[in-house]
């Protein structure tokens, strides 16, 4: 987390974030770094280049010949139409098969034999055929113009004699060959067309004398797929009477059972009924019956003006009895005589429906038989029709296709000749100056690039944002190098910076014991730490600097006469008073290492953290000379006992593997505060003329310093 002072802090239980290393390029500031490497690649790229600019630069002449490629043929005689191309992608396709086969082998070859003595335009002496050919084809240039239907042929030369003979044998043999590739087997396919022509017309001739026999013995002048067979007719309408006579055979003969008492018992009663419904449509009896009614009604009328007794009513009553008998007696007759009619008249109708039956059975047999054979014969018919047909409409393709090729054979195709190529008259390039001058150009580029990808593949981290980038978090700050003059210029400003941001520490957070540790060994920590503590001391702040690397003590810690130090306090009654050093020579107060017989680390002793809190009482901040994080088992010991920890990184020699390594030291330890340091950087001018300026600008270094906070500014 980030406090109020904008320092980077990582609280215990917070994982700082490990980042990718992120690198920033600085071309300009590599260049400085690399000159010799630069100079040397620049010298090189020269030497190579400037002769192979003096040779390529010389003056070039060119022939070219243009070739239109239609995207139509010409029309079709079928059906009046151009050939064309179904698609731009199939056009393009075609274009650029073309582009291939005019350098094909066989075309340049047989171009540069159609020159015979010319030849020695191209072929160098003692050069063989093959090879010239080969040499040809790599050095033509054909190519398809774009948005356009034309396809250039070019060859270059430094020698202008024979290049447009050249160019032009070779686009009048392609356009020859082509056109032969175009109608490949020409003659050999009219020949087919005609063979087949001819077996076509011997085997039309031959269905066509078949079919008129079969029309003479059927007496017909066509067959038709339409035209129904008349045997089928006659056959289905003989089948249709058969089913009716089948069907009246069978009604009759139920008519008949219906009242023939010999094979139904009521059948006599049915016939009765039958003749009596005839009888009840009888017009003499219906006549009669009228009488009867007429007169019955007479007699009734006078029978009721009489009385029981008098004589004419016996007279009447016989007179009615008499009618009735002869009315029931007409009835009686015309019932029998009906019986025996409708009787006779069923078993004649069941004769004659047997008797249309069987003959229609026979009919219909006949028929069948001959519809059978007519039928073979007639589809034998219909078969030659179909195949006179078809041998009509493949004679007829014959015959277009045979028209067809002929007439294509002298049509221009897809391909003409636009532009034959002209005698070169003057070079089209040339200018060994301006070859130069990009050899010129191409190596300050390979110069100025090649520093810039070696400190981009370097490793080790060079700058504060490749350390941010590997750490996850804001170094807190950066230190120069005190070998250069403007470093020990600089060094005090950024000395007493830091120590502001660790006095701010400890009295916003109560930071009093801190530890720096280097990434590797050499890394400055010592320095860093005794200048430290001494702008501690000139700012009124009571602070002390311990020594704890037991692997590699620093001869500033100790004093003639004082073998005490940190591992000795609280043995032998040695008091830690003892082991402090007081201010002398421009050394703040410290406390040397120390040393104890048969001890190697600093945990082996078991008085490093009794000490540290006893210091607490009488000073305000100690700085701890930790040993290197990834070296020493120790650095990790003295962190452990430290309120917040600095990491040391010296600029230009630690990869950022080992910056990683150490951070995951820390996050095992996991500190109160973490900050970084990067050590020994490449100090500024702090007098700057203009150019200095611009350069400062453009290497990307224009820095400013914010609450102990080293921050990049927006570039100018």
């Amino acid at each position: 987390m980030v406090d109020k002072s904008g320092t980077r802090l990582v609280s215990q239980g917070e994982s700082s974030s490990i980042g990718v290393t992120g690198r920033s390029l600085n071309p300009i500031a590599s260049l400085k770094s690399h000159k010799v490497l630069a100079l040397g690649i620049a010298l090189i790229f020269l030497g190579v280049g400037l002769p192979i600019a003096w040779l390529k630069g010389g003056p070039k002449y060119q022939a070219t010949t243009v070739i239109h490629v239609s995207p139509r043929f010409m029309k079709n005689l079928e059906e009046d139409k151009e050939l064309e191309f179904q698609s731009n992608s199939q056009y393009r396709q075609f274009v650029q098969h073309q582009v291939y086969t005019i350098g094909r082998y066989d075309i340049v070859l047989e171009a540069l034999e159609s020159l015979g003595a010319r030849r020695n335009l191209w072929q160098r002496p003692g050069e063989s055929i093959r090879y010239a050919t080969e040499r040809l084809q790599g050095a033509l240039k054909i190519r398809p113009i774009p948005e356009s239907y034309l396809i250039t042929i070019r060859l270059e030369s430094t020698e202008p004699e024979g290049l447009e003979e050249l160019v032009n044998a070779i686009s009048e043999t392609y356009l020859e060959k082509a056109k032969k590739e175009e109608f490949f087997g020409n003659d050999d396919r009219i020949a087919q067309l005609q063979q087949e022509r001819e077996e076509l017309e011997e085997a039309i001739n031959q269905k066509e004398q078949e079919r008129n026999e079969l029309t003479r013995e059927f007496g017909t002048t066509n067959f038709n797929e339409g035209l129904i067979n008349p045997y089928d007719v006659l056959l289905l309408n003989s089948r249709e009477a058969l089913a009716s006579a089948q069907r009246h055979r069978i009604k009759a003969e139920a008519d008949l059972d219906a009242v023939d008492s010999n094979k139904r018992k009521k059948g006599s009663v049915a016939l009765t009924a039958m003749a009596q419904e005839f009888v009840g449509k009888d017009p003499g009896l219906t006549s009669l019956k009228a009488s009867f009614n007429k007169r019955q009604s007479e007699l009734l009328t006078k029978l009721n003006a009489l009385s029981i007794d008098h004589p004419g009513r016996n007279i009447i009553m016989k007179e009615l009895a008499r009618l009735e008998s002869a009315v029931q007696l007409r009835t009686a007759r015309l019932v029998k005589s009906n019986r025996q009619r409708y009787l006779a008249k069923r078993k004649v109708e069941v004769y004659r429906a047997k008797k249309i039956q069987d003959e229609l059975l026979i009919q219909v047999s006949e028929l069948h038989s001959q519809a059978s054979s007519y039928a073979a014969i007639y589809q034998h018919g219909l078969k030659l029709k179909r195949e006179l047909q078809h041998l009509h409409q493949r004679l007829e393709a014959v015959q277009s296709r045979m028209s067809f090729l002929l007439l294509e054979v002298h049509a221009p195709g897809f391909l003409r000749l636009v532009t034959a190529a002209l005698p070169p008259e003057v070079p089209f390039k040339g200018g060994r100056k301006k070859y130069a001058l990009l050899v010129l150009i191409a190596a300050c580029g390979v110069a100025f690039l090649v520093p810039t990808a070696v400190d981009f593949m370097d490793p080790r981290v060079k700058g504060l944002r490749e350390l941010e980038g590997v750490l996850g978090f804001l170094p807190v700050g950066w230190l120069p190098d005190m070998t250069e003059k403007e470093g020990r210029i600089m060094a005090s400003d950024r000395l007493q910076r830091l120590a502001l941001t660790l006095e701010n520490e400890r009295r916003s957070r109560g930071t009093r014991i801190a530890v720096f540790s280097s990434v590797s060994p050499g890394g400055g920590t010592s320095t860093m730490v005794l200048d430290l503590v001494h702008e501690l001391e000139k700012m009124g702040t009571k602070a002390i600097a311990v020594e704890a690397n037991i692997q590699k003590a620093d001869s500033r810690y100790s004093k003639k006469g004082n073998t005490y130090g940190l591992l000795n306090v609280g043995g032998e009654n040695v008091n830690f008073r003892d082991a402090i050093l007081p201010p002398s020579n421009g050394l703040p107060t410290r406390m040397p290492i120390g040393s104890l017989p048969d001890v190697s680390r600093l945990a082996d002793g078991g008085k490093v953290e009794p000490t540290l809190q006893a210091l607490k009482e009488h000073f305000d901040l100690i700085i701890i000379d930790g040993p290197s994080l990834t070296h020493s088992s120790d650095g990790e010991y003295v962190c452990a006992l430290a309120d917040g920890v600095f990491l040391i990184v010296e600029h230009g020699t630690v990869p950022a593997e080992k910056i990683r390594e150490a951070a995951r030291v820390l996050e095992r330890v996991s500190p109160l505060v973490v900050g970084a340091v990067l050590n020994r950087l490449p100090a500024l001018r702090p007098q700057r003329s203009l150019n200095d300026w611009v350069n400062l600008i453009e290497s990307g270094r224009w820095w400013s310093f914010g609450n102990g906070l080293l921050q990049p500014m927006r570039k100018l």
